[in-house]
């Protein structure tokens, strides 16, 4: 016969933190997911593919050099998310194909190749985090510029990912 125990989990504030910060992404991704769905966004497949590379060789750098930790959680929901997203866009024939937006996927693939040259995770971490930024910056004026193009939830919910991780 089997007998079922409870014992209490205990979690510390850190993965509490983390905990929350994953819901939060996921729910980031999710919404936009389901306004691909709703053909409310119409996403670049280019884009969403590359941040999906840029972040997964981020995830892969890290998982490689200490293995599974829960910080490592939101990164690897964002990666889900962003390759889910294109993937969606694309059997849903719901995407766009900017060229300027190649340049994404050749950062997302340089680094995952520079990863897997170099082994050098910080390296890694910091090419994905630089070119993270730099290729961020014509959404941030898209969305200055024309704010009806692109929801704030998402975009609201990822950025204190990076707060709640801190």
């Amino acid at each position: 016969m089997f007998y079922f125990t409870y014992q209490p989990v205990q979690l510390t504030i850190q993965q509490i933190i983390t905990l929350i910060a994953g819901i939060l992404i996921g729910i980031a991704q999710l919404t936009y997911i389901i306004d691909v769905f709703r053909k409310k966004v119409t996403p670049s497949v280019l884009s969403w593919s590359g941040w999906a590379l840029l972040m997964g060789a981020g995830f892969v750098s890290l998982f490689m050099e200490k293995g599974w930790q829960s910080s490592l959680t939101g990164l690897l929901i964002s990666v889900v998310g962003c390759a889910t997203i294109a993937l969606t866009g694309l059997i849903l024939k719901n995407y766009s194909l900017i060229k300027s937006d190649w340049k994404f996927l050749i950062a997302g693939s340089v680094c995952m190749v520079f990863y897997l040259v170099t082994e050098n995770v910080v390296a890694t971490t910091l090419f994905a985090i630089t070119a993270d930024f730099i290729l961020a910056i014509p959404t941030f004026k898209k969305a200055w510029n024309n704010p009806e193009s692109e929801k704030l939830t998402p975009g609201f919910l990822d950025l204190h990912r990076g707060h709640l991780r801190f």
